[in-house]
C-alpha cells in the first residue's frame, strides 16, 4: 500500500491492514487538488537536546598526582634549612648561638649582615618559587577542572606547605625558622591579593624594626598588616567600593580577595604571633634584643 492509501471497511477507516476490501487513495490529485498550488513541504525542525549541559570532567589521575608532587615539593623546598647551613659552612651551629633559630635574624646577630641577607634571600626564594609555580600551573592546566574557590585553596595551601616545611623541617628534628621570610617570598607569589598584601607588611615591618629595633614585634605586626589589608581588599570587593576596585581590576591576572584568602591571611597571622610567642614575652620584660645588640646587652 503505497503512501497516502488507507482501506475502508465497517464504518472507519484502517491503516496498515490487508482486509479485502475497497483501496482509498487520499493524495492530491484523487481529492482534485491542483499540484500547483500544493503547500511546500514543511521541513522537520530539529531541537537540541533538553539537557545540553555537562559539568566539567573530574581530574583526572594523572593531574590529581602533579597537584600532590606540587604540594609535597612546597613542603620539601620550604623544609632546606638554609641558615643552618651557612653557619656549618663556616664551622658554626647556629642553634647553639643567640636565639638558636636557623632564620635570617638569629645568622645576621650571629654572623653578620652578608650571611644575614644571604640567609633571607634564599630562604625568600624557598617561599617564592613553589607559589609561583602553582600559579602557573593552576592557571594553565588544573583550574580547567577546578573552580575558582578549590584552585585559591589549593594554591595558597602551596604557599602554607613552604612556610610550614620551614617552620618544621625534618632535616633538624621538625624544629626551623618563624617562617617571615619563607612566608613573604610565599605570599609575593600569590598575585595579585597577597603580593599587596606582602607589600604592605613588608613596608609596615621595615618601619617597626626602624621605630622599636626588635624584629620579632615588627615581624608580628607585619603578619597583622598583612591579614588586615587582605580584609580591607575583601571588604572593598563585597561592597563595591569602586575607588579601590576599579584600579585593581585593571592589573593582569586580578582575581578578588575572597573568604579563603581571608581565612589564610587570618591563620597565617595566628600562626606568626604564635611562633614569637617568647619574643613577645621578652618584649613585654624588656629583655628582648635589639638589632645590633648581643647576648650581653639588653634592652
Amino acid at each position: 500500500m503505497g503512501q497516502g492509501e488507507y482501506r475502508r471497511f465497517g464504518r472507519g477507516i484502517e491503516s496498515g491492514r490487508l482486509i479485502g476490501c475497497q483501496t482509498l487513495r487520499l493524495d492530491d490529485e484523487s481529492l482534485g487538488i491542483d499540484p500547483r498550488l500544493a503547500p511546500a513541504p514543511r521541513h522537520r525542525i530539529t531541537h537540541p537536546p533538553r539537557h545540553s549541559y555537562s559539568p566539567p570532567p573530574l581530574p583526572c589521575p594523572v593531574t590529581t598526582l602533579v597537584l600532590i608532587g606540587l604540594l609535597l615539593f612546597a613542603f620539601l623546598c620550604g623544609s632546606i634549612p638554609f641558615g643552618y647551613l651557612i653557619a656549618r659552612s663556616q664551622g658554626v651551629n647556629i642553634r647553639a648561638h643567640g636565639s638558636g633559630n636557623i632564620g635570617a635574624t638569629n645568622v645576621w646577630r650571629v654572623m653578620g649582615k652578608k650571611w644575614g641577607l644571604l640567609c633571607f634571600v634564599l630562604d625568600f626564594f624557598k617561599g617564592l618559587v613553589p607559589s609561583v609555580l602553582a600559579g602557573v600551573m593552576l592557571d594553565r592546566g588544573a583550574a580547567s577542572v577546578l573552580n575558582t574557590d578549590w584552585s585559591t585553596a589549593l594554591w595558597l595551601s602551596v604557599a602554607v606547605l613552604a612556610v610550614l616545611g620551614h617552620m618544621y623541617t625534618p632535616w633538624l628534628g621538625f624544629k626551623g625558622g618563624k617562617g617571615v621570610a619563607t612566608g613573604f617570598g610565599a605570599l609575593v607569589g600569590v598575585f595579585p591579593v597577597f603580593t599587596f598584601a606582602a607589600i604592605a607588611a613588608l613596608l609596615a615591618w621595615a618601619i617597626a624594626v626602624k621605630l622599636w629595633k626588635m624584629v620579632g614585634l615588627a615581624s608580628v605586626l607585619a603578619a597583622i598588616v598583612m591579614a588586615v589589608v587582605v580584609v580591607g581588599l575583601h571588604l572593598a570587593t563585597r561592597f563595591n567600593v569602586q575607588a579601590i576596585t576599579l584600579p585593581l581590576e585593571g592589573l593582569p591576572g586580578y582575581a578578588p580577595a575572597t573568604l579563603v584568602h581571608v581565612g589564610f591571611a587570618v591563620g597565617l597571622a595566628a600562626l606568626v604571633t604564635y611562633k614569637h610567642r617568647a619574643n613577645l614575652a621578652r618584649t613585654l620584660a624588656g629583655t628582648e634584643l635589639k638589632v645590633g645588640q648581643n647576648a650581653g646587652q639588653r634592652a
